[in-house]
Parts: C-alpha cells; structure tokens; sequence
C-alpha cells in the first residue's frame, strides 16, 4: 500500500470568508480510491472485460514486451478509465453477524514512456520485477 497525499482544499478560503465551517474540506486526499496498476494487468483486465480485441491486445503487448513506445492513437486506447469493484463478505461468528466489504477503486496503468524519469516510475520498476499488479493507496483500501 501506498501513503495517501493529503492537499489543502483550493475553496477552504472562500469557505471561510462567508462563515462556512470549512473543517469537512480543511484537506482533501489526492489519491482517494487509486491503484496503480502495471501495463500488462490494465491490457489483461480491458482483454477480459471485452473493451480489446484479441488482435489488438496482442500487438499492444508484443510492444510493450519490446519496449517500444506507444502511439498518441494506441495511449487513447489504453487510457480508458477502469474502475474495479472488489465485494468481500466475511461472516463474524462471535457475533453472528455478516459483514459485506464493497470498495470501488480507480485503476491507472505506469506505462514506461509516461512514467520514464519520474520517480514514480521505481514503482513500476519494482512492481514488474516482483510480480506486483497493483499497488493501492491506503484510501482505497477497506
């Protein structure tokens, strides 16, 4: 998991000019509900959901494997959000009760031409070397 980036909310001032109570919206959390995911998982996930054709798919992991860039027309396609839901139920016998866990997150590929002298893209590095598909901030956890 990842530390979440907390920034202070561009209204606070406007809030507090006109008496709002502005503690709601004090900070906000820049990553809230973000996975970072590695390209070759966003490929397989949009391969599996239908949103890529197998032809497609292919050849855009047959580049990816050759690390050669992607096209402004292939990003496009590539870039489509992808907003996975994870439903947990987990049944608490001391207290017979049933307890459903439900998060819905945002998933964004580290693509390496986009990531390539940022230090974001370590975390990629370190994901694919250790066979990481994801890696979520804390807020988007349960």
């Amino acid at each position: 998991m990842i530390n979440d980036a907390e920034l202070a909310s561009l209204s606070n001032e406007y809030y507090k000019s006109i008496g709002f109570n502005s503690k709601t919206y004090g900070s906000i959390t820049g990553t809230d509900a973000q996975e970072l995911t590695t390209l070759k998982e966003h490929l397989d996930v949009m391969y599996a959901f239908g949103k890529l054709p197998e032809s497609q798919y292919k050849n855009l992991l047959d580049k990816y494997s050759k690390k050669e860039e992607f096209t402004t027309d292939e990003l496009d396609v590539i870039l489509q959000p992808i907003k996975p839901v994870y439903v947990h139920n987990r049944t608490l016998a001391e207290n017979d009760v049933d307890v459903r866990t439900y998060v819905k997150s945002s998933s964004f590929p580290l693509i390496p031409q986009l990531t390539k002298g940022l230090q974001i893209d370590a975390l990629r590095e370190a994901m694919e070397s250790q066979g990481v598909d994801r890696a979520a901030y804390i807020s988007e956890t349960p």
